[in-house]
């Protein structure tokens, strides 16, 4: 369970094998989410709430009951991994059978799953799963810039490099969006290669990001 005993507590739902754990505040109240309407389709939709305890993340639905496994949480723009017992999980997690990825401790994006990028020459698709390929090994070369890992020889690969760059600079689709004046919804086509971008638009990602824009000719044959 998460809490230990200096912490108050309750168990629900004792029918469940497991039960359903929730957290109760000094002032007798429970941590719960909320239930909100969203303006784009008017629908209502639950929006979690997450409490750091005793350093570890732990997500709590509407109905303030603990909430595990894969959650996603439209606030935070993307899909989080709680563990029962350990709370939210970051790094490589082995889920359902498939390896995924999520961002560390300390990432301004803390715990959000990636996808659609290379990690340390393992990839993760567009779902956030690794894609079951061996570790791509980087010459030295590579090695001391990361997003030179591969050539860019197509549309997909520049795609790549910009998805990269921006989960490299610790950046949101979003934070992105607001450093460099482009539409979230255009770096999103972008990442996903169905937008090719200009050199001025690349000049307004790389200044975003507080990076600076190299583009160069080398003889064919050389790296």
């Amino acid at each position: 369970m998460p809490l230990d005993a200096a912490d108050r507590e309750k168990k629900t739902a004792a029918s469940e094998p497991e039960g359903c754990w929730k957290y109760e505040y000094e002032d007798g109240t429970f941590a719960a989410g909320t239930i909100v309407k969203d303006p784009e389709t008017g629908k209502e939709k639950e929006v979690p709430l997450w409490e750091l305890i005793k350093g570890t993340w732990w997500c709590f639905g509407a109905d303030g009951t603990l909430k595990t496994g894969l959650i996603y949480d439209g606030d935070r723009q993307g899909w989080f991994y709680v563990d029962r017992k350990t709370g939210m999980k970051t790094g490589w997690v082995l889920v359902d059978g498939q390896w995924r990825y999520f961002e560390p401790m300390a990432h301004s994006a803390t715990g959000r799953m990636v996808a659609g990028t290379w990690i340390d020459g393992w990839y993760v698709d567009e779902n956030g799963v690794w894609d079951g390929n061996e570790r791509r090994v980087r010459s030295d070369e590579k090695e001391e810039n990361p997003l030179q890992e591969e050539a860019i020889e197509t549309e997909a690969d520049i795609a790549k490099v910009i998805s990269k760059a921006r989960v490299s600079s610790n950046m949101t689709q979003k934070e992105l969006a607001d450093k460099s004046g482009i539409n979230q919804s255009d770096i999103s086509k972008l990442e996903s290669g169905a937008r090719n971008p200009s050199i001025a638009i690349l000049k307004r990602l790389a200044d975003g990001m507080g990076m600076n824009l190299n583009i160069s000719f080398t003889p064919k044959g050389k790296s």
